[in-house]
């Protein structure tokens, strides 16, 4: 959506039909997920305030701050762990008996 998708080599694109496509879409990635963010938004703004009860996690306190933190740390590495072997296994010759 970022584009028009006129990049393509050997594309007449200047027709009715790529015209209008081309607008729709674009028009769609600009304000579709606008009106998607917004409706969130308002979804949350009217849920209103929850009581604090002992399960309540608030957060301005270190340990929320700690938590956020090793979650920054831990999600790439859960990520991109699992590439990375498969990486070394395929480097290492290995990687043929999982790989079809």
């Amino acid at each position: 959506m970022a584009n028009n998708g006129q990049s393509m080599a050997g594309l007449s694109a200047n027709s009715l039909f790529y015209n209008a496509t081309t607008a729709i879409a674009m028009l769609v990635g600009r304000f579709g997920l606008a009106a998607l963010a917004l409706a969130l938004a308002g979804r949350f703004a009217a849920q209103g305030r929850r009581p604090t009860t002992a399960a309540t996690l608030p957060s301005d306190s270190p340990l929320f701050g700690a938590l956020v933190f090793g979650t920054i740390l831990l999600l790439p590495a859960l990520a991109l762990g699992p590439i990375a072997g498969g990486i070394a296994a395929l480097r290492s010759g290995c990687g043929s008996k999982w790989m079809p």
